[in-house]
């Protein structure tokens, strides 16, 4: 999810609840599973064990949704029936897994897979509370896809098996083709299943993997394109989660995920008009769809367009009352309106949220460098890189901070953490080239300037600011 923006705070260039109670507790759970083939048209062996191992899934899943909705209660998280199933199918480990076989009457036969699996309350908890909300949703919306998937073959399938025992042998012949076409279909959605249960756990090379394995079997697989462009997205190659992004609407035009999906990546690459239009067909395919509205708030904010933004923001917050993001967001639209006191007000909401959302802290450290609290600046701003040691926009507002504290070699080392993050960060290099100048280095204050306006021509602080440093040499 798109946190917060590149914030541009510039500096002219002068003339001279505890939970020790279940805390690292672990559940065991065991559950049976069952399926029987033999009993009509034709069928494939390790099909119908794949079918009794997802039964058995199923009733782990089951018993582990009990022991999520407690530790939700315990630690007051407000959960979807939806998310309490995607928290249970993605904190169980798979200990063991055991299937036999049994002869039952005339040809059939009955698989009953035997599975133990283990619930960490440490997983349960870090699911109950996502640090990404909107990589949650998608993984939520996923679920719930598969969900649907499965339940359509395993009906379909039912039918199928009725309908056999009184069709003619043509008819027969067709329905065992049918049959084959929705083993096929069935084992599709097993390889995604197990590549979302990979990326929930960032095992993205796996994950992509299992996805190309479902479109082996069906190459117009939406949801397996849609779920490789998250991957990719996840992964930062933002040109290859549009590929993917692209190809799932071409088989699927009203795809929701795959909008919001281009949405996001264009806003990432800066092209925010392209942004705008994906994430309004997003929304028009699913207007109760929280994270394509946040993500247009984030696009019509670098647009220029405040005021369509805080609407898209808390739009967002409305549909989905557990994002900081949006709040935290629209922390970032107020302080560059001037509003501090809603910048604060929104900024400390997102915290109320989610208390280690590194974006929320470091918007209130931009909120109070604004205000000339520099101190309290770095404060935030040093727990947000104590909290993501990623997060560029923290280090250039210590950067900020520490230039206008005159601590100009902590400035150098806080902007170049923020470069190395984001070579590309124009406001990280303009605060460089303040820091350089700071001390004394002006050939390396000048470079850095020259990058600054190089990235961001319109600028005209950082225009006036490079004049001031050729000055100087």
């Amino acid at each position: 999810m798109l946190k917060l923006a590149k914030w541009m705070l510039l500096l002219m260039l002068p003339i001279l609840p505890s939970m020790s109670s279940v805390h690292a507790e672990k559940k065991m759970i065991e559950a049976d599973g069952y399926y029987v083939m033999g009993d009509g048209p034709e069928e494939n062996q390790a099909v119908a064990k794949d079918r009794a191992r997802a039964d058995a899934k199923r009733v782990a899943s089951e018993q582990a949704r009990v022991f999520v909705e407690t530790i939700s209660e315990v630690k007051n998280g407000k959960l979807t029936r939806d998310e309490i199933k995607t928290v249970s199918a993605n904190v169980l480990e798979i200990k063991t897994e055991n299937i036999e076989m049994k002869v039952l009457a005339g040809t059939a036969v009955q698989y009953c897979c035997h599975i133990t699996a283990l619930v960490d309350v440490d997983n349960v908890m870090e699911q109950i509370k996502p640090k990404d909300r909107e990589k949650f949703q998608e993984s939520v919306r996923r679920n719930k896809e598969l969900e649907q998937e499965n339940e359509r073959l395993n009906l379909e399938l039912a039918s199928l098996k009725q309908k056999f025992k009184a069709a003619s042998e043509p008819e027969r012949e067709k329905i065992n083709v049918e049959i084959k076409r929705n083993e096929s279909k069935f084992t599709t959605a097993q390889w995604i299943e197990k590549a979302s249960e990979y990326s929930n756990k960032k095992n993205y090379s796996k994950a992509i993997e299992c996805y190309n394995e479902a479109l082996k079997l069906d190459a117009n697989c939406a949801q397996a394109l849609n779920g490789l462009g998250w991957v990719y997205q996840a992964k930062h190659e933002y040109d290859r989660a549009v590929e993917h992004f692209n190809k799932a609407l071409a088989i699927d035009g009203n795809y929701a995920s795959s909008w919001n999906g281009l949405g996001y990546a264009s806003n990432y690459k800066g092209e925010y008009s392209q942004a705008i239009e994906y994430c309004n067909r997003a929304i028009d395919s699913d207007p109760n769809y929280a994270a394509p509205w946040n993500n247009l708030g984030y696009a019509y904010n670098h647009s220029g367009n405040s005021s369509r933004a805080i609407d898209c923001y808390y739009k967002a917050t409305e549909l989905d009352s557990q994002d900081s993001a949006p709040w935290s967001n629209l922390g970032s639209v107020y302080v560059s309106l001037g509003n501090t006191a809603k910048a604060i007000e929104s900024c400390q909401h997102a915290l109320d949220i989610d208390p280690e959302s590194a974006a929320s802290l470091s918007n209130l450290g931009y909120v109070y460098n604004r205000l000339g609290e520099f101190e309290k600046g770095i404060e935030y701003c040093s727990k947000a890189t104590k909290i993501d040691d990623n997060h560029a926009q923290a280090w250039n507002g210590l950067g900020f901070a520490y230039n206008a504290s005159k601590k100009f070699n902590k400035a150098v080392d806080s902007c170049k953490k923020a470069l190395k993050l984001d070579p590309n960060y124009a406001n990280a290099w303009n605060n460089l080239g303040y820091a350089y100048g700071g001390l004394g280095q002006f050939k390396q204050s000048l470079e850095a300037y020259k990058k600054a306006v190089e990235l961001e021509p319109n600028v005209e602080m950082y225009q006036k600011n490079l004049e001031k440093a050729k000055e100087r040499i």
